[in-house]
C-alpha cells in the first residue's frame, strides 16, 4: 500500500510539473495581437493593470488566458496565476523550472516563489534563483519572504528605499475602547511601530511580565504582559517626552529621555561593502530580518544610541 502511495504521489508531482509546462506552451502560442489586448492580473473580475508576470516574460492574449481557465475549470484570477507563474518560473527562474521538469522540486514550492519575485528587476530574479534553487522545499515562508527582500536591497536600492519611507508613513498606534460593555471593559490596541521601536517595546513589556511572576502573579503570560504595558503607561504617561518640555526640549533633555527608555540592543550583521554603500544589505540578529545601512545609521543617530 505505500509502495502504492508513493507511485501515485510521484505521478501527481509529474503531472503538476507538465501542467506548468503546458501553461507556459499555451502562452506561447496565443501572443496578443495588439499590447492593449495582453493579459494582466484581475482582483474580482476588475483589471488591475499588473502584468501576468515580471519584465522580460511574453504577453499572452486576454481571451487566451480565459479559455485556458474555463477548459480547468479554473476562475479567471486562477489561471491568471497559473500562467503568469509558469512564464515566471521558465524565463525568470530557469534553475528552479528545471527541477521542478526534473521531478526535484514540487511545483507548488516553485509557485510560491515565483509569486513573491514579480516586481523584481531580471538580475534580483537571478539572484533568487541562484539563491533558493539548492533550499527550495527545505525552507517555510518566512525565509523566503527575507530572501527576496535581501535581493530588492542588494539589486533595487531606490524602490527599497521607497518602500521603506511608504512603510514609515504607514506607522501608527491606536487604542479601541469597549463602548457598549460586550466585551467586558477589555480594549483592543493595534499599532505598527518601527522596528528599533518595537523591540525596545517588546523588551520593556516582557521585563514586566518577568518581574510580575516573580512578585507572585499567576496570570498567563499574554496577560501578565497586558499588565506590564499598563503599568509602563501608569509609570510614564508621557513617554518621557514631558520631561524633555519642562527641560526646555534641548538635545540634552531628547538625550536624557532617551537614556531613560532606551534599553534594547539590536545585534546588526554588516559587512564592509554595506558599509561604504547602501546597496549591500545586512541582517538583524533579533528578527533574522535584512536591513540597509542607511537604516543602522538612521537608528545609531537617534540620541542615546550608539554603536560598538
Amino acid at each position: 500500500m505505500l509502495v502504492r502511495a508513493r507511485e501515485l504521489r510521484s505521478v501527481a508531482l509529474a503531472a503538476e510539473a507538465a501542467l506548468l509546462e503546458q501553461a507556459a506552451v499555451w502562452a506561447d502560442l496565443h501572443p496578443p495581437v495588439e499590447p492593449w489586448l495582453a493579459a494582466g492580473r484581475s482582483d474580482g473580475g476588475r483589471a488591475t493593470g499588473i502584468p501576468l508576470a515580471g519584465a522580460g516574460t511574453p504577453e499572452v492574449a486576454v481571451d487566451a488566458v480565459a479559455e485556458w481557465a474555463a477548459s480547468l475549470g479554473l476562475s479567471t484570477g486562477s489561471g491568471e496565476r497559473l500562467i503568469g507563474q509558469a512564464l515566471e518560473l521558465r524565463h525568470r527562474l530557469p534553475r528552479l523550472w528545471a527541477l521542478v521538469q526534473d521531478g526535484g522540486v514540487p511545483a507548488w514550492q516553485a509557485r510560491q516563489v515565483a509569486e513573491r519575485i514579480m516586481s523584481l528587476t531580471a538580475e534580483a530574479a537571478g539572484f533568487v534563483d541562484a539563491q533558493v534553487a539548492g533550499v527550495v522545499g527545505r525552507i517555510g515562508l518566512t525565509q523566503l519572504e527575507r530572501l527576496v527582500e535581501t535581493a530588492l536591497l542588494r539589486f533595487m536600492p531606490a524602490e527599497a528605499e521607497e518602500r521603506r519611507q511608504q512603510a514609515a508613513d504607514s506607522r501608527c498606534f491606536r487604542v479601541e475602547h469597549d463602548t457598549t460593555g460586550a466585551r467586558q471593559g477589555i480594549s483592543t490596541v493595534f499599532g505598527r511601530l518601527d522596528q528599533l521601536d518595537a523591540v525596545a517595546l517588546d523588551t520593556a513589556v516582557g521585563e514586566g511580565a518577568t518581574a510580575l511572576a516573580r512578585l507572585g502573579c499567576t496570570d498567563s503570560l499574554d496577560v501578565r504582559r497586558s499588565r506590564a504595558a499598563g503599568d509602563l503607561a501608569r509609570r510614564q504617561p508621557a513617554l518621557d517626552l514631558l520631561l524633555a518640555e519642562a527641560d526646555g526640549d534641548t538635545p540634552a533633555a531628547r538625550e536624557g529621555a532617551a537614556r531613560a527608555v532606551e534599553r534594547v540592543v539590536l545585534y546588526v550583521h554588516l559587512s564592509a561593502a554595506a558599509v561604504a554603500g547602501p546597496a549591500e544589505p545586512g541582517q538583524v540578529e533579533n528578527t533574522g530580518t535584512p536591513v540597509t545601512a542607511d537604516q543602522v545609521r538612521e537608528w545609531c543617530g537617534r540620541p542615546g544610541a550608539g554603536s560598538r
